[in-house]
């Protein structure tokens, strides 16, 4: 009998040495606003030389925590006031380079210093996020004043946004960004938004795009106000709204199986506001959306693309017009594009 464990026993142990543990995922609670480094990456959690947790610091641990998706949620500390903005003071912020759901809203939207419910936690500075990992989810943040607001890169598939600000501050003023989101080639299965008003993004006051994707295929742009202030009725203009377009990077990339709104059903067919999945998609300096492209390695969408259920150029109720200053849809030479559907009321973008 002894032998026998004996046996069983080295047998155990070389089993653990050929099939070790996996990882636990790991949550990572940000405490404070500063952006300080993390002390010691992989051995003594989230914490700086100040003793604070960061989202600096619970990036790079996360980055250092492979294989396993942790969270980095806020402390209950941040609850949507300015003072909640975390400034990216130091140079060459860490880039998103592991599954992750950054959770700043906490489950919950928050009570804004804006006036109406949105983010409990701002993001500002020229450095913005930038995603370079697969199934990433950032939600409840408002990113302000950088260059990209949060990049989606290197063909990180599976990103999504929920409850998001891109250019706008927790207390309702403009904090431009030159593109809000942007989603590079190859890129794909992006979830932008949700039929849920908890899942709403507020793009508005960017100088370029407010979401732009560029040889990005397979993506959901659902429920967002673009071109309006999170009330949904004071115009917040970026140039243009949203961006879609095919690339010629490399061998180039698709734009395809792209769909903006959804066919509405249900409760949210007997109302007049824009809910259920609809788009607000106004108030634009130039276009609503542009499926044709400008420069650069930009060529016209191939499709194919569906645009239904939203409101271009109206406010979120459905009752003023927020007119964009040019097209509200310009197809150009993109193929395969469908504008509604067969069922009228469930398919109209009304513009």
């Amino acid at each position: 009998m002894n032998l026998r464990r004996a046996v069983l026993a080295l047998l155990a142990a070389l089993f653990a040495l050929t099939f070790p543990a996996a990882a636990a995922a790991a949550v990572y609670e940000v405490n404070s606003t500063a952006d300080e480094a993390d002390a010691a990456v992989g051995t003594g959690g989230c914490l700086t030389l100040g003793g604070k947790c960061t989202l600096r610091a619970a990036i790079q641990e996360s980055n250092n925590s492979t294989s396993v998706k942790d969270t980095i949620d806020f402390s209950a500390a941040f609850d949507g006031q300015l003072a909640d903005t975390i400034a990216i003071a130091l140079p060459e912020f860490p880039a998103i380079a592991d599954e992750v759901t950054i959770d700043g809203d906490n489950g919950t939207r928050c009570a804004t210093q804006a006036g109406v419910s949105g983010p409990c936690v701002g993001v500002s500075g020229s450095a913005g996020l930038d995603v370079f990992s697969e199934d990433v989810e950032i939600k409840g943040l408002a990113v302000t004043d950088a260059g990209i607001g949060i990049a989606v890169l290197n063909e990180s598939t599976g990103f999504t946004a929920t409850n998001n600000w891109l250019g706008v501050k927790l207390d309702g003023s403009a904090g431009a960004n030159t593109t809000g989101i942007f989603v590079d080639p190859g890129s794909d299965f992006a979830s932008i938004g949700g039929n849920d008003a908890a899942d709403r993004n507020v793009f508005a006051h960017n100088s370029n795009e407010g979401l732009d994707l560029e040889g990005a295929s397979d993506a959901v742009i659902r429920g967002n106000f673009f071109g309006v202030a999170p009330d949904g009725v004071t115009q917040a203009a970026n140039d243009k709204n949203i961006e879609v377009t095919a690339s010629t990077a490399g061998a180039g990339f698709k734009a395809e199986d792209i769909e903006i709104g959804r066919t509405i059903e249900g409760e949210a067919l007997t109302t007049t506001a824009c809910n259920g999945g609809c788009n607000v998609i106004s108030g634009a300096t130039s276009t609503g959306i542009d499926l044709d492209g400008e420069e650069g390695n930009e060529v016209p969408a191939g499709g194919p693309i569906t645009v239904h259920g939203n409101y271009v150029g109206l406010n979120a109720a459905g009752t003023e017009t927020i007119a964009n200053g040019s097209f509200g849809i310009l197809v150009g030479a993109a193929d395969n594009v469908t504008i509604g559907g067969p069922e009228y009321e469930a398919n109209a973008n009304f513009i």
